[in-house]
């Protein structure tokens, strides 16, 4: 990655340079999206710009967001990214009296880059002993900037020689992984968690939902729901569809119909880069 944008202008990662007192280092206060780029083409872009306009609405964040797909293209272009990650992060930019705004301007930075992922050979979970935030609390179905609760869930995970980590809501109900959203598979029924539970709504989420050929149930499900499943996979944007197999001292050995979920999946990526190639 040799270039950014930032406030609308593409620059040198040299010349990119962001405040001290900007509210998204002090505060974490802003949003992001992580996108997936195949073929140079941002897949889903209009469910994630979507989600990034309703996430500055609900922390009334104001910013100009018209602009975005062009100036991600440029970007993607100039990087030479041709399958990776776009990152578009929005903070509420300088200006506090305390944790209160005093009228800040928006700061936008997107940032492209090639990256690939390639999933261990094992998939285990652990459950984290964080708590998701409720709703009440905070609008975490978008992509807030202050991550410390996910980050908090990754490093026991790994502190726990697991890849990730399972967080239950206040009611002791699923909610995600802490990068990621779940799902389960029991007689030829695909589950998930429902958004009331403190779900992220993936864009991922939203593929599986709408591509899925499998009826599909969304609501609040105790654990072992999730344990008396055939299957188990995770979905983000940038690990798509992965199969888990271990939770604890449960395991899953058979992925018949999380293979056939990856195989429409991609799929449906192939449909929309040669849809919106430039």
């Amino acid at each position: 990655m040799t270039h950014c944008v930032l406030n609308s202008k593409l620059l040198p990662l040299a010349e990119a340079h962001i405040s001290v007192a900007d509210r998204g280092f002090r505060f974490g206060d802003g949003v992001f999206e992580t996108i997936a780029v195949y073929g140079g083409v941002p897949y889903q872009w209009e469910l994630h710009q979507k989600r990034l306009e309703s996430g500055l609405e609900a922390i009334k964040i104001r910013a100009e967001t018209q602009n975005l797909r062009k100036l991600s293209l440029e970007l993607i272009a100039k990087n030479n990214v041709k399958n990776g990650v776009l990152r578009i992060a929005i903070s509420r930019g300088v200006g506090s009296l305390g944790y209160f705004p005093d009228k800040p301007k928006a700061t936008v930075v997107i940032e492209a880059e090639n990256r690939t992922f390639k999933a261990p050979d094992v998939i285990a979970l652990g459950l984290s002993s964080y708590e998701k935030p409720s709703p009440a609390c905070l609008p975490v179905e978008y992509k807030l900037a202050q991550g410390l609760n996910s980050t908090l869930a990754r490093m026991e995970a790994v502190e726990k020689n697991c890849f990730d980590a399972l967080l239950l809501n206040g009611q002791k109900h699923i909610t995600e992984t802490s990068s990621a959203n779940i799902f389960w598979i029991k007689d030829s029924m695909l589950y998930t968690p429902a958004p009331e539970c403190g779900v992220l709504l993936g864009t991922t989420r939203a593929a599986m939902i709408r591509l899925s050929p499998y009826p599909v149930r969304q609501g609040s499900f105790p654990l072992q729901e999730m344990l008396d499943a055939e299957e188990v996979f995770l979905t983000n944007a940038h690990w798509q569809i992965l199969p888990v197999h271990r939770f604890e001292n449960k395991t899953w050995t058979h992925h018949a119909y999380t293979e056939a979920l990856q195989i429409i999946y991609r799929k449906d990526i192939e449909s929309y880069v040669a849809a919106h190639r430039v």
